[in-house]
């Protein structure tokens, strides 16, 4: 089950640990956190729209240690315009790192027009996602 609270900002509401900044300028900017893979690390969006795990660009299959072939999704992902878009699914060989969460084999889309990796809520259900829109920074705290 999920749930949304809107609080008043204080120190005492804030998590411990280390914020992610907002990634982007402006009204564009979207709350962010780190994913690892293989030991490289890239800048994700959080992105409570998207049901799956991760989504990637689709130049970004050759980097990733893929389990086998891509294969065609058979729901193909729309972006923010709504036009469905070519997507492949598969899975990444190994442990990923998304922020402060381990995740071992995970499911992955590939999205023609997506630009960055994006991190949805089969990730993020059952941990606690704090928005601190003020200061342009959130965190992703594991369930306890």
């Amino acid at each position: 089950r999920g749930e949304i609270r809107v609080t008043e900002r204080s120190e005492a509401q804030m998590p411990s640990g280390t914020a992610f900044p907002y990634l982007g300028a402006g009204m564009r900017s979207l709350p962010g956190v780190t994913v690892e893979i293989d030991g490289r690390v890239y800048e994700a969006h959080i992105d409570t729209g998207q049901p799956g795990a991760l989504a990637f660009p689709p130049a970004m299959a050759s980097e990733l240690p893929i389990d086998g072939d891509l294969r065609p999704s058979a729901r193909p992902a729309r972006l923010a315009d709504g036009v469905p878009r070519d997507t492949r699914e598969g899975r990444i060989r190994g442990r990923v790192r998304v922020g402060p969460l381990t995740l071992e084999n995970p499911e992955a889309r590939f999205i023609e027009g997506l630009q960055r990796v994006n991190v949805g809520m089969a990730v993020l259900r059952g941990n606690t996602l704090v928005l601190d829109p003020a200061e342009r920074r959130s965190w992703l705290v594991p369930a306890s």
